[in-house]
């Protein structure tokens, strides 16, 4: 699940080269910051930011099996998220 206020998800899917991991894309749909998580039912081994593309650019924080995130301002977010 992705939870807070102001963020909506745009996609889950399966991640395009691994089977293991999954892409969740969210995005704030206020004009203020926002931050949120994402929770999962599964152990989450790791998690990155990543582009449109699913190109790696950042590990994610990842903290008690949630994914944190803050968003500015009508952002976009993209996670690979491995189980």
């Amino acid at each position: 699940t992705v939870s807070g206020k102001d963020i909506s998800t745009s996609i889950i899917k399966c991640a395009q080269d691994s089977e293991n991991a999954i892409i969740v894309r969210v995005f704030n749909v206020s004009g203020n910051n926002a931050d949120g998580f994402i929770n999962t039912a599964f152990e989450v081994k790791k998690a990155e930011c990543v582009n449109l593309n699913e190109e790696y650019i950042s590990d994610a924080e990842v903290k008690d099996n949630k994914i944190l995130f803050s968003l500015g301002a009508y952002k976009i977010a993209t996670f690979k998220i491995y189980l």
